[in-house]
């Protein structure tokens, strides 16, 4: 993703294509009861490494149940992996539509954020 974010900020052109990125995420729940967001990099996306499993595949659990759910110990493993963000959900910002789904709302339109190379 990151590269991608640098291309759009240089070549206008990509700025209004919608992509498909190779990160993964997965959620943890830590002792204290908070929750992390982890963002893996392509070669940690779990759901990627488990495409074409023969037996329980990620295309099969998500195809037939929804939902993937990877071995624990390789999910920790790639949230600690290099190059993963780790996000403490309690301090994200989110807004709410209903009761079950959240965004982030990102002002950009007075300079809050910046976007391109200023």
């Amino acid at each position: 993703m990151d590269q991608l974010q640098e291309e759009r900020q240089d070549n206008p052109a990509l700025r209004n294509n919608v992509f498909y990125t190779a990160d993964g995420n997965g959620y943890f729940l830590r002792e204290d009861g908070g929750v992390d967001w982890a963002i893996t990099p392509e070669a940690d996306n779990l759901v990627l490494r488990h495409l074409d499993d023969e037996v329980d595949s990620s295309y099969d659990q998500l195809v037939h149940n929804d939902n993937f759910r990877p071995d624990n110990a390789e999910a920790l493993a790639a949230k600690n992996a290099q190059g993963t963000v780790v996000v403490d959900v309690s301090q994200l910002r989110l807004f709410r539509d209903d009761k079950e789904f959240r965004y982030l709302q990102i002002r950009t339109k007075d300079g809050f954020i910046l976007i391109g190379h200023q």
